[in-house]
């Protein structure tokens, strides 16, 4: 828990919750957020380092709560714009270290995939989950937006990644649900897509 103390002692990086209100514990979001902006003032050329954060870290990353922590509303989408950041750095890099070629063939595998997936039949796109009671994503929420990528796409208009990442699914159980985590996964590499397709 972060005390009166320790929030006065530093400058906020993001507006606070108020009261005893939930809010990310501050201590945890600065030391990711000091890592994100090292690795993105680092050089751009050569191998990325161990301690480097990737895309991937952004999309993975789970902070801590505190009562009058950092504010959701305000950190969420500084990690959306990190996400970008580093998924266009990655991209440079890995186009000066591999070329253009294998370039255009990772971007194939990745558009493979996730279109794979989307055009599958209603129902059948994400596992069910293993327990019959296990809640998941309601299937015809998540089905529903998988046709809606498709339309935007088919027709060349540009998807926003935010669509997907703010996207809401209602629960279900059963044969009505599918596996929270393959579908998370799934969303993931279509931010991914979308991002690398700017």
């Amino acid at each position: 828990m972060t005390s009166r103390d320790d929030a006065a002692a530093a400058p906020n990086r993001f507006a606070r919750t108020e009261g005893r209100t939930w809010g990310y514990d501050p201590k945890a979001v600065d030391a990711f957020f000091d890592r994100v902006e090292a690795t993105l003032q680092g050089q751009p050329s050569g191998e990325i380092p161990d301690d480097a954060v990737r895309a991937q870290d952004v999309r993975d990353v789970a902070f801590g709560r505190a009562h009058g922590g950092y504010d959701p509303s305000e950190v969420d989408p500084a990690l959306d714009r990190a996400e970008d950041d580093l998924v266009e750095r990655e991209g440079q890099q890995f186009l000066r270290q591999h070329g253009r070629e294998a370039w255009e063939e990772r971007i194939t595998e990745l558009t493979d995939l996730v279109f794979g997936r989307l055009q599958r039949s209603d129902g059948e796109r994400f596992r069910t989950p293993a327990g019959a009671s296990t809640r998941g994503y309601a299937r015809a929420d998540v089905d529903a937006l998988c046709h809606e990528i498709v339309e935007d796409l088919s027709r060349h208009e540009t998807v926003d990644p935010d669509r997907i990442r703010t996207a809401v699914f209602g629960p279900a159980v059963g044969a009505d649900s599918y596996e929270e985590q393959q579908v998370d996964a799934f969303l993931d590499r279509t931010v991914e897509l979308l991002l690398t397709l700017r």
